[in-house]
């Protein structure tokens, strides 16, 4: 379900159970520093990655799969864990009979965590940590959550995670300790993903002092890395050389690497074709890409 403004200002008061993998560094795509840019303000919203629509519009199907099994289901409900401790979750849904969570989870070919067979709890670390959290927020002593996943290669399965203490302690103390660096508005010890820097918010014209360190890192890294390009280009261009004019290089052991165009066109070219012919033979002369692309050998 899409988060409206109202719920993202909500998300910034205290830490959500899909944070909580993230602040204790076990989440792929986000870390505490992270976190900690959107709780203290200074990041403007992400945009609605394709991800995040695919994980919408499955969202419903998953939990009526989910239905087949675990009974009516209770869809949307946000909860605030108990005692002060500043966690929240919004839930996908709760098992109507006994409020037990229920997470859907769609995952696609691209997707790095790792599922395990199908009727386990054998879900990658930050659902469970999630599942976890979102125990914590809704009754302590509930004694599971349920996963339905669609699976790129097994189609919807389910998954049952025991509610294990020690996990919900670790998730406790982690969040106390993460929400001081908020409240203090100290940094945590780590560094955010780009991505997410392009979003902190900026104030013209002001000026801060840096480590000489952190600049002279960056330039040696920089510098690095355009050798390394300009290694890949002579790589390459000798590659090509080799391959004369053929189409089709065929290495032994290395595999075998295709060259060919690729048309780069962002307008309609066969429109302009019929109505303006010589832009078109222009534009399709300056809109393709030679691609050199690898196999490995089967």
């Amino acid at each position: 379900m899409p988060l409206t403004e109202a719920d993202l200002e909500l998300r910034r008061k205290t830490v959500g159970a899909s944070d909580v993998a993230a602040i204790m560094g076990l989440d792929p795509w986000a870390g505490p520093a992270d976190v900690w840019l959107e709780k203290t303000g200074r990041t403007l919203p992400g945009p609605t990655t394709m991800a995040m629509n695919i994980g919408t519009v499955f969202e419903s199907g998953l939990l009526m799969f989910a239905e087949q099994e675990l009974g009516p289901l209770l869809r949307g409900r946000r909860y605030e864990a108990a005692g002060g401790l500043p966690l929240a979750a919004n839930f996908d849904a709760e098992v109507e009979a006994d409020g037990q969570p229920v997470e859907a989870k769609f995952s696609t070919i691209f997707t790095p965590d790792v599922w395990g067979e199908p009727g386990t709890d054998q879900v990658p670390e930050r659902v469970n940590l999630q599942g976890h959290a979102q125990i914590i927020c809704k009754d302590p002593n509930l004694p599971m959550f349920h996963v339905p996943h669609h699976d790129p290669y097994k189609g919807l399965v389910m998954y049952h995670v025991q509610k294990n203490d020690q996990i919900c302690e670790v998730i406790a103390l982690a969040v106390i300790k993460f929400w001081a660096l908020v409240r203090s508005d100290t940094k945590p010890d780590a560094v955010p993903h780009l991505e997410t820097l392009k979003r902190v918010r900026r104030t013209p014209g002001k000026a801060c002092g840096v480590e000489p360190d952190l600049v002279e890192a960056y330039l040696d890294y920089h510098e690095a890395y355009k050798a390394a390009e300009r290694q890949r280009d002579m790589a390459r261009a000798a590659l090509q050389f080799a391959m004369g004019d053929a189409e089709l290089g065929l290495a032994g052991p290395a595999g075998e690497v295709t060259l060919f165009e690729q048309p780069n066109n962002r307008i309609d070219v066969s429109r302009l074709r019929d109505e303006q012919p010589e832009i078109a033979e222009e534009y399709t002369k300056k809109s393709t890409t030679r691609v050199l692309r690898h196999r490995k050998p089967k």
